[in-house]
């Protein structure tokens, strides 16, 4: 309740009150079906959106869907509680986005990652022919069946591709960070096409016939979780053993940046993370005036004036290291590893982020390094499979703070 009063020069006073409500919390919104990791079998797509707000009430003309980053928002009939839809999609991984509005303007946003047309594969030791005991099998003869044939579990293996001498079968698993398999994950190898594609099972094993005698990049992939990379030796001859991966979802806390902002430093901060380590909140700080592109898989750039960010740590408990985007290089330690992302990178199929000047990275120094050491930098691209150098970050202290600018000591001298 606001109550506002005023009075004239003889003391005669006037008042009016006026009831205010604040409304700070985005809508509750749920993706009823598909559900994410799920697998449907035929298409159209029955797609079932539910949102809530008890307090200023959903605003339903502020309601936009896309799928694969195209906007699908008029196949949808919006109700006051509740959307629905039939959308036709092709065969292969799908990701869903909804977003939905409250009458204060509070944004919420829910995703959905689905397959659709791609049964899971089955146990190939349910499947395989069997072998003849009395004689010895070549590999190739043993595994073709993985990749040839009408039922075959490695699809999209060009004819010839897979060399009976130099045959080569990896085989791991994917799980969540509580160690349940994950189904549907889309396996393929970096810059290898010709080998094709596979799919976990619903344990979340996989088993891939490739061509040994050099290292080769298994890349995993599912729409609603973030995108890893593992490296293999893939050994003549030999069934290869590939360390278990823990795939993730981005994290559910977002933040608007706004890049028209020319006067403040904005903070997008991610979840607050806790373990045996201790807790911590990854932030990135955009300086004010920071504009923003864009950068597309052809090469072609596309500006924005906003930014939705989530921050996403890999290196979170007993399961960080399996969920790390790729294997480390031989002279990095295993320490804090982030991915900052942009809803809007998503919705467009961008590549990446450029912006005019850079943006930084801050974490608590929950490892407790030492004051002023250099902190190794980088980022991994999955396009090279390979890990890029960024300028070293430091370990700063803030030892006060004056008129609201942080007195930080930044070689471990204390001042």
């Amino acid at each position: 309740m606001l109550h506002a009063e005023v009075r004239d020069r003889a003391g005669n006073a006037t008042t009016q009150e006026a009831a205010l409500l604040v409304d700070l919390t985005p809508p509750v919104l749920a993706i009823a079906s598909p559900k994410d990791g799920s697998t449907l079998l035929q298409s159209p797509v029955a797609i079932d959106v539910t949102y809530a707000d008890p307090l200023s009430g959903v605003d339903p003309r502020a309601f936009a869907a896309s799928v694969d980053g195209k906007d699908v928002t008029l196949a949808f009939s919006v109700a006051d509680t509740s959307a629905a839809a039939q959308v036709t999609l092709t065969s292969g991984g799908h990701n869903l986005e909804v977003r939905i509005a409250d009458q204060a303007g509070n944004l919420a946003v829910a995703r959905s990652g689905f397959t659709v047309g791609s049964p899971l594969p089955p146990d190939p030791k349910l499947v395989a022919p069997p072998l003849d005991m009395t004689v010895a099998t070549a590999l190739a003869a043993e595994t073709a069946f993985l990749y040839t044939g009408p039922n075959a579990i490695q699809t999209g293996v060009a004819p010839g591709t897979i060399d009976a001498k130099r045959i080569s079968v990896a085989r791991g698993a994917v799980h969540d960070r509580l160690g349940a398999g994950i189904g549907g994950i889309q396996i393929t190898v970096l810059a290898h096409p010709e080998l094709g594609q596979t799919l976990t099972r619903a344990d979340g094993a996989y088993d891939m016939a490739l061509n040994g005698g050099s290292p080769l990049t298994l890349a995993f992939h599912q729409a609603g979780l973030i995108d890893v990379q593992r490296t293999v030796d893939a050994v003549w001859q030999e069934f290869v053993q590939v360390d278990d991966v823990v795939m993730i979802p981005q994290d559910q806390l977002v933040t608007l940046v706004d890049l028209t902002n020319t006067s403040t430093t904005q903070a997008a901060r991610g979840s607050v993370t806790i373990d045996e380590l201790g807790s911590r909140q990854a932030t990135v700080l955009v300086p004010p005036g920071t504009r923003g592109s864009l950068l597309m898989a052809d090469g072609t750039t596309r500006s924005t004036s906003t930014l939705h960010v989530r921050a996403t740590e890999f290196t979170v408990g007993a399961s960080g290291p399996a969920a790390m985007p790729a294997k480390l290089p031989p002279t990095s330690a295993y320490t804090y590893a982030v991915n900052v992302s942009a809803d809007e990178m998503t919705t467009a199929g961008a590549k990446s982020m450029i912006f005019s000047q850079p943006v930084f990275g801050y974490v608590e120094n929950f490892l407790a390094f030492r004051v002023g050491a250099v902190v190794p930098n980088g980022f991994y691209d999955q396009d090279q499979g390979a890990w890029i150098p960024l300028p070293n970050g430091r370990v700063i202290k803030i030892l006060s703070v004056t008129a609201g600018l942080a007195d930080g000591d930044t070689d471990g001298d204390g001042l």
